[in-house]
């Protein structure tokens, strides 16, 4: 039998029930979370901050002199880093639904609309993170554009601009000892008819330079197996030596294109 000042410590059965009901979160007090903090190594292995990647944008300290000059450009830093955008291409660049479709990503207004007067009314960097820019146009009621960092990183450098236009890898630099585990060869048949197989061909010539084709037609054959390659890239134009012809190497030549090398 338990002591009687245990007995007078038990909860009575309702309110046993009525705890039950009761949400855990509830029940706990409001430092349970600091109280749970402080009894945790101060550097735990398994907990670790989500790293945040998203550039952040800046205004230098004189953005607001600059815009009381009315200078054309826009000058903002981005993780630290200065950069500058012309001001016609910043309106232009507006991604807002009222100038891009939000659906098709259409363009739904002219470069030429933009005025040439335009200019920068205010800047500020928001709470989210983006750039708003209010414009002195149209004239009653100004238009406001908001800029996420990575839209302008893409435009920041030519380099950028050229990575995001055309985004494949460089050239590699071969001999022959790396051709021997790099050489792509494409079978024929598949490279006609299926895409992927088109797609390979056209990254491996882009990265070597140099492809090879197996199990081409030898025996029965139209003679057009070098034209249906040539057709999965372009066009075969047409030249007064034919679509295809053989090019053989003859001792004095008389050809044109040998004096050519020569000179």
């Amino acid at each position: 039998m338990l002591p009687r000042h245990l007995l007078r410590a038990r909860p009575s059965l309702n309110f046993v029930n009525r705890l039950r009901r009761v949400p855990i979160q509830q029940c706990r007090p409001a430092s349970f979370s600091r109280f749970l903090a402080s009894t945790m190594s101060p550097n735990p292995e398994h907990i670790r901050p989500i790293p945040t990647l998203r550039p952040v944008i800046s205004l230098p300290s004189e953005t607001t002199a600059s815009l009381e000059r009315g200078n054309s450009d826009v000058t903002v830093e981005i993780d630290g880093q200065r950069f500058s955008y012309d001001k016609f291409f910043l309106r232009d660049l507006c991604p807002c639904p009222k100038c891009i479709d939000p659906s098709t990503r259409q363009k739904l207004f002219n470069t030429t609309d933009i005025p040439f007067e335009i200019l920068p009314r205010a800047l500020r960097v928001k709470s989210n993170g983006l750039l708003e820019i209010i414009w002195n146009h149209p004239e009653h009621h100004p238009h406001v554009s908001h800029y996420e960092p990575e839209l302008l990183l893409r435009y920041s450098t030519k380099e950028r601009i050229k990575h995001f236009r055309f985004p494949l890898p460089k050239q590699v630099y071969w001999d022959g000892e790396m051709m021997k585990e790099n050489m792509f060869k494409a079978d024929y048949e598949t490279f006609l008819k299926d895409d992927a197989m088109l797609h390979k061909v056209l990254m491996q010539l882009h990265l070597y330079g140099l492809a090879y084709f197996v199990n081409i037609p030898k025996e029965n054959t139209d003679g057009t197996e070098v034209t249906n390659l040539a057709s999965r890239f372009g066009e075969v134009k047409q030249t007064f030596y034919g679509k295809t012809w053989d090019v053989k190497s003859v001792p004095q030549s008389k050809n044109i294109a040998y004096f050519l090398f020569r000179s």
